[in-house]
């Protein structure tokens, strides 16, 4: 496999720690990029080792969901479409990182997003969060956050072997095992997974299965990392805004088997105590076979597929100078991406509404519906090579009242674009509580699918951008902690398909804001947390909605620990109605779907050091809910499974 020759290769950018007067670096590591713990740099939402293996999730979406201002949607089922919104982004507006490499693959229909059903929560140690425009440290892409999934080995591993199976009912189960070999200095892990998602969701099937290795070496200055993934999925469900299983007119499924691998190898050197160097490369490669029937009566999305093949190549350096109070960080980073898709659209028949565009005409006034009876087949063939480059620097300062202020730019220039963003915070303690305000800049360089795509492409596209406010207010009274935050965000030069032009196209001004706060209380062997996120949407200068954005949600989780062998974890989760659309018709129709609480359920017994017996009710209240139009969400779900530890 082609990409993991990448391991001979030079260098990673490595775990970022907190200096010793509490501020942070931005160096980001490739198993553990804790980009802040302190709370001052940035906002950042934190899903530990500990709290996973009480959550137990069924998979990924369940695992992010609980966070606030986080909507991980299953339009559906695993076999469908899997997406990610942070505060009512575009899905492809936020940063997907897997042990530190970059997996957003920007040949697909939705920009760039990430599809979490191609990654198994079985093997996450730990999850990490950053909300807003994050340009300045990440570059491209991350315009409403970033998602750091972590499976690789922290330091102070122990060495040891586990097997988990887990059945659950309509024949889905999932299998999973780890291998870790360590000592004092090194540690290496093998890991490898399966599962299949049955018959749970009416409609949809998921096959995944995953392997990794993982190799951590720690020395007196200095740290070594390197490791790789492979993941094959396939995927079959009724196509997105068909009507799904309960309109559908037809059974046929859309198709999408493929192949993602992934690479790194990462170092740190501390030539001074007030000095790090730390150096990353990686690799990211997707091959992906696509396929869909179209939705009847096939006038608006017509039978259409393709195979796309992307590689991205990336390494970074970074410096990290302390003295004193002030922390600068100065780096620099290149990008390299090649994307190869070939497909084709095919017609049954020449829509009349159509033949304007086909023959170089104007576009009728009037839709007519009406069609000529001949087939027609488009090339949707694109080849597209991009290469970036961006210096950043960021310079942080802390008083000894424990102010902070923090200033960053970045500069990117690539074949043709030239962006520059910047960002500013400001932290101020009062009594037992904090509070943060900052400023931040972000864009995202238009996808391959947008810029190259056969039929709706258009290599003019500039550079989404974005701008975004935020004031957050931090306490902690004892075993209480509450987190207020407020964000205001202009996103600009969006891209969206004109349908009279028939291509994509700068446009949009979408202004979105809200807050969030969330509760956390502790006591005993009790634990419980509360979350409530509400985000408007706005589309400048149009009565457009946008869909698949609830406005509202809240999150209830309650943990109980009755003995250290036992434990008991809870989400109640609360879903707010949201607009969508459907073809199912024959033409795009509105629908408000109804808000919906699920209830999940896990527990954990640990019988001895080496087994341990874990139990999982989904939709406890077996409650009916649709994410899209005409897709029912699973029904209560019992699942069962078996951890063996040597």
């Amino acid at each position: 496999m082609r990409v993991f020759t990448a391991l001979g290769l030079v260098g990673s950018l490595l775990s970022s720690t907190v200096i010793a007067d509490g501020l942070e670096s931005i160096l980001v590591t490739a198993n553990a990029p804790v980009d802040q713990s302190v709370g001052y740099l940035d906002s950042l939402d934190i899903i530990t080792r500990e709290q996973i293996s009480l959550q137990q999730p069924v998979d990924t979406n369940q695992l992010l969901d609980g966070i606030e201002g986080v909507y991980a949607s299953r339009e559906g089922g695993p076999g469908g479409v899997n997406s990610l919104t942070v505060r009512g982004a575009e899905p492809n507006f936020a940063v997907v990182l897997i042990d530190g490499v970059a997996v957003n693959d920007p040949t697909n229909t939705r920009g760039g997003s990430f599809d979490l059903a191609t990654m198994s929560a079985i093997a996450v140690r730990r999850v990490e969060l950053i909300k807003g425009p994050r340009s300045v440290v990440y570059g491209s892409d991350a315009l409403a956050g970033v998602v750091k999934l972590i499976t690789a080995p922290t330091e102070g591993e122990r060495s040891g072997l586990q097997l988990y199976q887990e059945s659950q009912e309509h024949g889905a189960f999932r299998q999973a095992g780890e291998a870790v070999l360590a000592n004092t200095r090194h540690a290496v892990s093998l890991q490898a997974s399966r599962e299949d998602s049955g018959r749970v969701w009416q409609g949809s099937l998921r096959t995944l299965e995953e392997m990794a290795v993982h190799y951590r070496a720690d020395f007196d200055h200095s740290t070594l990392q390197l490791g790789g993934r492979q993941a094959e999925f396939d995927k079959r469900a009724y196509p997105e805004q068909s009507g799904g299983p309960r309109f559908s007119t037809s059974a046929e499924r859309d198709i999408s088997i493929g192949d993602d691998q992934t690479a790194y190898i990462s170092s740190e050197i501390s030539p001074m105590t007030s000095w790090r160097i730390a150096a990353q490369y990686s690799e990211f490669d997707r091959f992906l076979d696509y396929y869909s029937p179209g939705i009847a009566p096939y006038n608006n999305v017509p039978e259409n597929f393709y195979t796309a093949d992307y590689s991205r190549q990336q390494w970074r350096l970074v410096s990290e100078l302390r003295l004193g109070g002030i922390n600068l960080n100065v780096g620099i980073d290149r990008r390299w991406e090649s994307g190869v898709s070939e497909g084709q659209v095919v017609f049954t028949s020449i829509p009349v509404d159509a033949l304007g565009f086909l023959l170089g005409l104007p576009s009728p006034p009037v839709e007519t519906g009406l069609g000529l009876p001949v087939e027609l087949a488009l090339d949707t063939d694109y080849s597209l090579r991009r290469t970036t480059q961006g210096r950043f620097a960021e310079l942080n300062w802390q008083s000894d009242g424990d102010w902070v202020l923090s200033a960053g730019i970045r500069r990117d220039t690539g074949d043709e674009a030239h962006e520059t963003v910047r960002r500013y915070r400001v932290s101020v303690p009062a009594g037992l509580t904090r509070i943060n305000f900052s400023y931040s800049e972000g864009f995202k360089l238009p996808s391959f699918f947008a810029l190259g795509h056969g039929l709706v492409g258009n290599p003019e596209l500039k550079p989404e951008q974005v701008k975004s406010y935020d004031i957050e207010w931090l306490a902690q009274w004892y075993a209480v902690g509450l987190e207020l935050s407020v964000f205001h965000t202009q996103y600009h030069d969006l891209i969206d398909f004109d349908a009279e032009a028939f291509t994509n196209v700068n446009r949009n001004r979408v202004t979105s804001r809200g807050g969030e706060i969330s509760l956390n209380y502790r006591w005993h062997r009790w634990q419980l947390r509360g979350s409530w996120s509400h985000v408007a949407i706005d589309v400048e200068r149009s009565d457009r909605r946008l869909a698949n954005r609830p406005e509202n949600t809240a999150v209830l989780e309650l943990n109980w620990q009755p003995a250290d062998y036992l434990s008991w974890h809870n989400r109640v989760r609360w879903v707010d109605e949201q607009f969508a659309t459907s073809l199912y018709a024959g033409e795009s129709r509105e629908y408000v779907l109804d808000d919906y609480t699920l209830w999940d359920s896990a527990l954990r017994w640990q019988l001895n050091n080496m087994l341990a017996i874990t139990a999982g009710l989904e939709n406890v209240a077996n409650t009916r809910y649709q994410e899209a139009v005409g897709f029912p969400g699973h029904s209560r779900l019992l699942r069962v499974g078996l951890l063996f530890t040597l």
